[in-house]
């Protein structure tokens, strides 16, 4: 293992620092990082402290300043191997919930052991870190932090960063020259964070933003998309595609094991400069468990100009094509119009069946 030692340089004599106390650091460890989160990293915002998971608790979790969940665990002496197993494990139960019950997961277990309370974290992670929707909560980050780490667990977490696991190994060192207490901190492996999604904001996404703030506009509550993307996926092929999201699934407990996704995808064939596009077309796309809930979308009557494209037995669109035009205010506006025209119609009904099968079940 490293040793860390800290000098005092005097009319150019150098002095040690003495370490701490490694059992009073031990304890006031968890307690400094959680008053000071900028220690762990900068833009760090803390959002749980003992947060209950199947496999016990974990430390911390935060979210990081690109909105990144993050789950740490610390260990109060030097990081061993079980550590590495035991942050997979919390990371891992953590990235199976789906969003909205990973959002109340954190809402319910916050307001602890110095973390601030959070009532809604979905309407907090949109205010205060200017995202649309919980997307970007994931894929989670994992970091263990202690006062050292032995070198089979270092070897461990330093494969698994280098295999593409966003798992970083953070140390700890506290000194006392007198009264004052001087924290050493070095990164001992550095997780693979992701590369930004070049898509984020060129003029495809911008405009299909644009498109998604028209449809979203005056919408009842009731039949509104619940969560949109950060940035347009690219499928390959030329194709891009932003979607609005909504489920009645999580909604319907009683309906649960009948898996039904809906949402209302934005599809656009950008040309190579992104001014313009190919084609683009506005669809509803489903991906639902349940043929007498096909059959039901695939009769809707919306628009004149609407076809079905079946791609398995539980999958499909009811799109309508646009084909060439330029990506501007007015096409936008075209576009938004179909896809209101979609949402009102489709939502309701999947709605209106989700309830009927409920009340059949009860």
């Amino acid at each position: 293992m490293n040793e860390i030692k800290i000098w005092i340089i005097k009319d150019f004599q150098a002095s040690p620092v003495q370490q701490m106390n490694q059992m009073d650091f031990e304890k006031r460890l968890e307690e400094i990082m959680v008053k000071n989160p900028e220690l762990l990293m900068p833009g760090l915002t803390l959002v749980g402290r003992q947060t209950q998971t199947e496999g016990g608790s974990l430390d911390l979790l935060g979210v990081d300043s690109d909105g990144k969940l993050v789950v740490f665990e610390l260990k109060r002496g030097t990081l061993s191997r079980g550590a590495v197993a035991q942050i997979i494990d919390y990371a891992s139960y953590l990235e199976d919930m789906d969003l909205d019950a990973l959002a109340n997961h954190i809402s319910d277990r916050s307001g602890v052991h110095g973390i601030n309370k959070i009532n809604d974290f979905e309407n907090w992670y949109i205010e205060n870190l200017g995202f649309d929707s919980l997307d970007s909560l994931r894929p989670l980050r994992m970091f263990l932090v202690g006062l050292g780490v032995d070198d089979t667990t270092e070897r461990m977490v330093n494969f698994l960063a280098q295999k593409g696991l966003d798992i970083s190994l953070l140390t700890f060192y506290g000194f006392e020259p007198g009264e004052k207490v001087l924290l050493a901190r070095q990164m001992r492996v550095e997780g693979q964070e992701k590369a930004i999604n070049p898509l984020k904001n060129d003029n495809v996404t911008l405009f299909a933003k644009e498109v998604a703030d028209l449809v979203l506009d005056g919408l009842p509550d009731d039949i509104k998309p619940k969560s949109r993307s950060q940035f347009a996926h690219d499928y390959g092929y030329g194709y891009r595609s932003y979607s609005l999201w909504y489920s009645p699934r999580q909604e319907r407990s009683r309906y649960s094991e009948i898996e039904i996704n809906l949402y209302y995808e934005i599809g656009i064939h950008p040309s190579k400069d992104n001014q313009f596009c190919t084609n683009t077309f506005v669809a509803i796309t489903y991906n639902i468990h349940d043929a007498a809930l096909i059959n039901t979308l695939e009769q809707l009557d919306i628009q004149e100009n609407q076809w079905h494209e079946r791609k398995n037995d539980t999958e499909g669109r009811i799109r309508v094509d646009y084909g060439e035009n330029e990506l501007n205010d007015d096409f936008a506006k075209t576009l938004a119009k179909t896809l209101r025209r979609f949402i009102k119609v489709a939502t309701p009904k999947v709605d209106a069946f989700v309830n009927e099968r409920n009340e059949e079940d009860a």
